[in-house]
């Protein structure tokens, strides 16, 4: 019955794991997202030769936060791999 158990905890941590990788993966759709309609606004102003583009830098800023909280997320996926593939070869 320990065994079970110890299973359906790993099974747990491994969801979560998948869990983060699905939010990271948010991030990135989000900052692909962001990143083309900057790039759409910035063709747009250099045809019009408007100068002003502090919003599309505010968007960027925006994009390397979503991407920063992204790699944070990946980091603790791959650390919690790691741990898990050191376990496993002390079970093996």
């Amino acid at each position: 019955m320990a065994e079970k158990t110890e299973l359906l905890t790993q099974k747990e941590l491994v969801e979560n794991q998948a869990e983060t990788m699905e939010e990271i993966k948010a991030h990135i759709v989000k900052a692909q997202s962001v990143l083309e309609l900057v790039t759409n606004s910035l063709e747009t102003k250099a045809k019009e030769g408007t100068d002003d583009i502090s919003s599309e830098l505010n968007s960027l800023s925006t994009v390397y936060d979503q991407l920063e909280h992204a790699f944070l997320d990946a980091e603790q996926v791959e650390d919690f791999l790691k741990e898990a593939e050191v376990v496993d070869e002390r079970n093996a």
